[in-house]
């Protein structure tokens, strides 16, 4: 049953920015005796633009107290909906078939239009459907640069992005066109809701501005360099690119980008301009060279980073029982992949020491020495004479292909990530082998870990970490017992068994349509929670949790602290080593800071990967992370939010424990290395002083995914 309209009038002079919001009073007609107690509000918008709706809060309601309408959405002008008006229910959480008869209705409704079951597309801003599909848009074969389509067969098999409903293209009818309206823009679909806030985009905005200038800077390269044009000629060239060393742009350059005062915020251009008006290159310093110089060069960094660099997630356990380790490509295809390493060159490497391989290796698990590698040394010694280290260098091969690809405007054709940090138009298509054999299962950190050989489950069910100085691994059990503890907590209060996860009809929905939709080429595999148990749930939800905060965090927001140095974490490899005996091993004898160089990601991609790894890194100030809520209203259950109080003190205490074993007399010597970076990029909180140590803003796990 329906209340009286209550009238709102909005003035926007009330609105001193666009960052502030605004507090309107008004009064509800409702019959309590008749109408029970208000379980959702149905809002429409009169005015000519659409608004923001935070919360609605009911302040006295007789006999009730308080109800708190949680919207945080965008409502546009009534006359754009063709459906019901938008209806906010309140934050009273229930399973669904607890739900009060009257808003049953509306809420079939409100999925329906979550799902597009009426909406084929193309779809418009403000339209709230989120539906899959594959990525047939990444290429734009009208223009000559096609693509393949990645998901939906068994060559390329991939996971789905949001589905837009745009034409498809002239060329090739299974291609989705970027290209929409008139004239034709370059359109990405993307809910309303879930686009970046004024004040998110324009830091955004700031950096792709900085990325755009950068580019046009590493052209102008070409013409200022006739000898080694787009090339670095030694380590002092790249630091020039950095904090002190900042170049002014040249005059023809700047007067070519001057256009833009005309068209972008004057905030936005302070931070890219020089008190002068000049446009400017500047990096901020990455932590990986800031207080030494040259650190990152010792075999010490090189192998602490794969334990606590920007990417600690692909160091895995040789075999127990084989060695050297076999490769699992296919011979037919890739020849003899198998590693050329014997226990005889280890040997020889070790000679110093007098330990067997089988001592090294049981030594280095079994103690908090750093590893330093007896690989490396002889990878060192063996990559001149044996093909397989020809292809690409651990130094700047792990960082491929890791766990997220980003927003899709950065990973179209031609886009920065395909012409930066992915090897061009094949970059994708490898990405879609690497999916083939992803397990959902197994992005559980325990499992992970279990897989890449670094623990094992003792046999009362405990995890034992075989490398004990491992921080991704110790301070991520900390973090994962923690989300795993509060997912535990909250399900336990609305799910008494089983049998109440297998009858929630909304929750079996969502996760048919994330296993058959979401991953459709995948969803036949058995290792798939059914979502049967109580269990299921938890870990599932745990999963997804830690994949998006923690996991995430770990991988991404350290790109800038070590690879916005180029030569510390180069993203391609361009030449072989030189064998010996050469003219170019010869010069490399002799100018060995030039020849790795010429070797490593040339000048211009690497301004250009510099500029897209700081804006990758970046965190805005309005971050809500692990342990936070964005807003103090997200329940009334206050089961709710005691569980999550406990959640929060466990947080904090893991980031106590993370700052005792960064102290450099913990006895911890991957906590921080030679480079003297603390490992914070698990920090579970916003106190953390990750911003000192990054060389970039960052404050903690951004909370990307939460219950």
């Amino acid at each position: 049953m329906l209340g009286q309209e209550a009238c709102v009038h909005i003035n926007s002079e009330l609105h001193p920015t666009p960052y502030e919001a605004s507090t309107f009073s008004f009064e509800f007609i409702w019959d309590m005796k008749k109408q029970g107690v208000p379980g959702a509000v149905i809002v429409k918008n009169y005015c000519d633009e659409e608004f923001f709706v935070n919360t609605i809060t009911l302040d006295i309601v007789p006999g009730y107290g308080t109800i708190v309408f949680t919207a945080e959405s965008w409502v546009y002008p009534d006359e754009i909906y063709d459906h019901l008006p938008r209806v906010f229910f309140s934050n009273q959480p229930y399973l669904p078939n607890q739900m009060p008869a009257p808003l049953v209705p509306y809420r079939e409704e409100e999925l329906r239009n979550l799902r597009g079951d009426d909406n084929p597309g193309p779809y418009k801003d403000h339209d709230r459907v989120y539906r899959y599909d594959v990525y047939n848009d990444l290429g734009e074969p009208d223009s000559g640069n096609p693509r393949p389509v990645l998901g939906g067969s068994d060559e390329h098999p991939y996971p789905r992005r949001c589905r837009t409903g745009r034409r498809r293209t002239n060329t090739d009818p299974d291609s989705e066109s970027r290209n929409v309206g008139f004239p034709l823009t370059n359109h990405f679909y993307v809910p309303r809701d879930e686009v970046f806030n004024d004040r998110k985009k324009a830091y955004f905005d700031t950096n792709n501005l900085k990325l755009y200038i950068m580019q046009k800077y590493a052209t102008f390269l070409l013409h200022a360099d006739q000898q080694t044009p787009f090339e670095f000629d030694s380590f002092a060239d790249v630091l020039s690119l950095y904090d002190e060393g900042s170049i002014n742009l040249p005059g023809w350059l700047n007067t070519f980008l001057q256009p833009l005062l005309g068209i972008i915020p004057f905030k936005l251009l302070q931070q890219v301009l020089t008190p002068d008006s000049e446009f400017i290159l500047k990096f901020p310093m990455p932590a990986v060279i800031r207080e030494d110089k040259t650190a990152w060069q010792t075999d010490e960094e090189f192998a602490r980073e794969m334990l606590a660099g920007t990417n600690p997630v692909v160091i895995r356990r040789l075999g127990e029982t084989e060695f050297p380790p076999k490769s699992k490509l296919d011979t037919s295809k890739y020849h003899n992949q198998n590693s050329r390493i014997t226990a005889a060159h280890v040997e020889k490497c070790l000679e110093v020491e007098g330990l067997t391989v089988e001592q090294l290796v049981s030594h280095w698990l079994n103690t908090h020495a750093v590893m330093e590698p007896f690989a490396i040394a002889t990878h060192r010694q063996l990559s001149v004479a044996h093909p397989i280290h020809k292809l690409l260098h651990p130094h700047y091969r792990d960082n491929l292909f890791i766990n997220a690809l980003g927003r899709q405007s950065l990973i179209n054709a031609g886009g920065s990530s395909e012409n930066t940090v992915f090897l061009g138009k094949y970059g994708l298509s490898m990405t879609s082998e690497v999916y083939r054999n992803w397990n959902f299962t197994e992005q559980a950190l325990p499992e992970d870990l279990i897989k890449r050989g670094v623990a094992k489950r003792r046999s009362n069910g405990e995890l034992e970490l075989l490398i004990k100085d491992y921080p991704y691994a110790v301070d991520g059990l900390a973090i994962w017992s923690a989300i795993e503890t509060w997912v535990r907590d909250y399900c336990a209060i609305y799910y008494a068994d089983d049998a109440a996860v297998q009858g929630d009809a909304e929750l079996q929905s969502w996760w048919k349509d994330v296993r058959e939709e979401g991953h459709g080429d995948l969803k036949d595999h058995k290792w798939w929670p059914e979502m049967k148990t109580v269990a299921e749930l938890v870990q599932s939800c745990a999963t997804i949790i830690w994949i998006a905060s923690a996991l995430h965090a770990a991988v991404n927001f350290g790109q800038y602290m070590y690879a916005g140095y180029v030569p510390n974490r180069p993203s391609v490899s361009r030449r072989p080593m030189p064998k010996p005996g050469t003219d170019l091993y010869r010069e490399l004898e002799l100018h060995p800071e030039k020849e790795f160089l010429l070797t490593i990601t040339k000048q211009d991609l690497s301004i250009a990967g510099i500029a897209l790894v700081e804006l990758l890194s970046s965190h805005s100030d309005d971050e809500v992370y692990l342990g936070q809520r964005d807003s103090p209203n997200w329940t009334s259950d206050l089961d709710a939010m005691n569980a999550f109080d406990r959640f929060r003190e466990r947080l904090l205490e893991v980031e106590k424990n993370i700052v005792a074993k960064n102290d450099k007399g913990s006895g911890f010597k991957n906590r921080t290395g030679p480079v003297n970076i603390p490992y914070n990029l698990l920090f579970p909180y916003a106190s953390g002083d990750a911003e000192a140590n990054t060389g970039v803003t960052g404050k903690g796990i951004p909370n990307s995914a939460s219950i």
